[in-house]
């Protein structure tokens, strides 16, 4: 009877141990199928911005800039610092013109160093959304760049020669998070581009918007037991 029972029970085991990997594989395909269509929709919409080098449209006349076909307006430091302006300025003019001082009160203008400027084309299959620059607080304000929509950035390089990256961010129409490079070597656009998805970008998003939420919440109890304790 000893012998009966154990294997009874191996055969029971063993039919259990099947329909849990059977379950198992089941739930893994299905795992799988979720992904693979999530993938396919991600990529159904996907933006791509394509790069070109063109001439600057800015200008300076009577001591005056007059750029009114930049987009996104980018200063570029020795140091290799960048940050963005909504408006060229009177140290603006002055990298543009190459002003150097000889002597005191005496001023020349060297070669002028208008900015590096390129058009970006969406080429994608949807909308780039809140399109920005990684600037630190310093970045322009966001847009959105419609399908087979262009804009125009320009770079001013203090130093010519300049060698940097610029990352720029965007989303597509289902909150999917971007990033794309690019490239300036010795003053010259590098044309290659490299789209990269941010991992995490929506549980990011969600936990960022959840610990604002706790902050207002916590701003809002502490002014109410004050004005308890008023």
């Amino acid at each position: 009877m000893g012998i009966v029972t154990t294997m009874d029970n191996l055969i029971e085991l063993k039919i259990n141990f099947g329909d849990i990997l059977s379950i198992v594989i089941a739930l893994l395909a299905l795992r799988y199928t979720i992904h693979s269509t999530r993938d396919n929709q991600r990529k159904s919409v996907l933006p791509f911005l394509k790069l070109e080098s063109i001439p600057s449209p800015l200008r300076i006349k009577e001591g005056k800039i007059e750029d009114d076909t930049t987009d996104y307006k980018v200063i570029v430091k020795k140091n290799r610092k960048l940050y963005g302006v909504k408006k060229w300025g009177e140290e603006e003019r002055k990298i543009i013109e190459n002003e150097q001082e000889i002597s005191t009160g005496f001023k020349v203008m060297g070669p002028h160093n208008f900015p590096k400027t390129i058009k970006l084309k969406n080429i994608g299959k949807n909308s780039a959304l809140s399109f920005t620059f990684e600037l630190g607080k310093n970045n322009p304000y966001p847009k959105d760049i419609a399908v087979n929509q262009e804009k125009i950035i320009s770079f001013l390089l203090e130093d010519q020669n300049a060698t940097f990256n610029l990352n720029v961010k965007f989303k597509d129409i289902y909150g999917n998070e971007y990033k794309e490079k690019i490239e300036f070597y010795k003053g010259r656009l590098y044309l290659y581009s490299e789209l990269k998805k941010v991992k995490f970008s929506k549980t990011r998003a969600y936990m960022i918007k959840q610990k604002s939420r706790l902050r207002i919440r916590n701003q809002e109890r502490n002014k109410d037991n004050e004005n308890d304790a008023s």
